[in-house]
């Protein structure tokens, strides 16, 4: 008997640790979207067993909980229309996070059937940059062209996007997105 009660002794301590990895899964998906790769290192850097963070993130794909194209694709958009921070910035910090490139190329897809990237350049444009041009794009100076080019191509925007953009004047601003 004395063997039986141990058994059930280190089960139900194996269910409580499961219980408590699982829970810090939660708290942690509860404050935003991760994705798996991101959890995973989270997780062991709180020093929780790698068997049970691995059985905890199996359970949290399995229930829906984590989902990393859906991640990708949620934090696409939140970078892009929301932070007004070009594609090329995006997809290198999706990468960074721990998504297969696969999984960042569907995100950024789908992210950007759905936004105007041409208003995102605008409106970043009309805020960070239109105070360096004041008589338009003929009467920028180099100075002021090359700190709104620099600009831009930090939150990363490719350099021809960045050239269109620079060609008209702040007031009509427009992207055709070719």
């Amino acid at each position: 008997m004395g063997d039986s009660t141990r058994k059930e002794d280190d089960a139900n301590a194996h269910d409580r640790d499961y219980r408590g990895v699982y829970d810090r899964a939660i708290r942690i998906l509860a404050l935003r979207d991760h994705g798996v790769e991101e959890l995973r290192r989270k997780l062991l850097a709180k020093g929780e067993p790698s068997a049970l963070v691995e059985r905890v993130l199996e359970a949290c794909l399995g229930s829906g909980l984590l989902n990393d194209p859906l991640f990708a694709y949620r934090r696409a958009v939140s970078r892009m229309a929301g932070k007004g921070y070009g594609p090329l910035k995006v997809r290198g910090e999706l990468l960074v996070l721990g998504l297969t490139p696969e999984v960042v190329s569907e995100g950024m897809a789908k992210a950007l059937e759905e936004i105007d990237l041409g208003d995102i350049v605008a409106r970043v444009f009309e805020r960070r940059c239109a105070e360096f041009w004041k008589g338009g794009a003929a009467g920028a100076d180099q100075r002021a062209k090359r700190r709104c080019f620099d600009l831009l191509f930090r939150r990363g925007f490719d350099t021809d996007t960045i050239h269109r953009v620079l060609s008209r004047s702040p007031a009509g601003v427009t992207y055709d997105g070719k």
